[in-house]
């Protein structure tokens, strides 16, 4: 199909998350067992306005389906715990207990695994809080081997811990 075509009877956001998804190997309404299909249009500016949680909550809506979703790691769940970062004083780990956590000591979020790597980049928290230090990172995550291999970014060169 060319370029014009799928342009011409594009529908708001569709060829941003379609250039999104190639990255993965993935196409919209494509043949493969792993090609998303969707369902409500409205799918396409809701990720683009929610990121990833977006698109978790979209196919969980049925905005989206794909016929081959026998993804162990998709299927999997991963609880992130959040905590102020261990070089903070104790004043600004309570400043930070009120901002982020309404005054309890953390914050637990359970989400699908393959997501939580995004959730940590979106809070800036540390997973080797001995590198990653205040002011860039406020937050650090709590017993970060707990989570699923799913759950965290392949190691790379860049940095060791799959940030580049």
């Amino acid at each position: 199909m060319s370029n014009e075509m799928t342009m011409a009877r594009s529908r708001p956001g569709e060829a941003t998350v379609a250039r999104l998804l190639a990255l993965a190997d993935v196409q919209l309404d494509g043949p493969r067992p792993w090609d998303l299909q969707v369902r409500d249009p409205a799918m396409f500016t809701r990720v683009l306005a929610q990121g990833s949680l977006g698109f978790g909550e979209a196919y969980i809506d049925g905005d989206w389906v794909a016929a081959d979703l026998d993804d162990r790691d998709w299927n999997t769940s991963a609880t992130l715990r959040l905590r102020p970062h261990q070089a903070l004083t104790a004043a600004q780990s309570q400043m930070i207990r009120l901002e982020y956590f309404e005054g309890t000591v953390g914050l637990a979020l359970t989400r699908r695994a393959p997501l939580v790597p995004y959730l940590i980049q979106a809070y800036r928290a540390a997973l080797v809080p001995d590198r990653e230090l205040p002011p860039a990172f406020l937050l650090q995550v709590h017993e970060p081997e707990q989570l699923p291999p799913c759950a965290c970014w392949s190691e790379t060169p860049e940095d060791g811990m799959g940030r580049v």
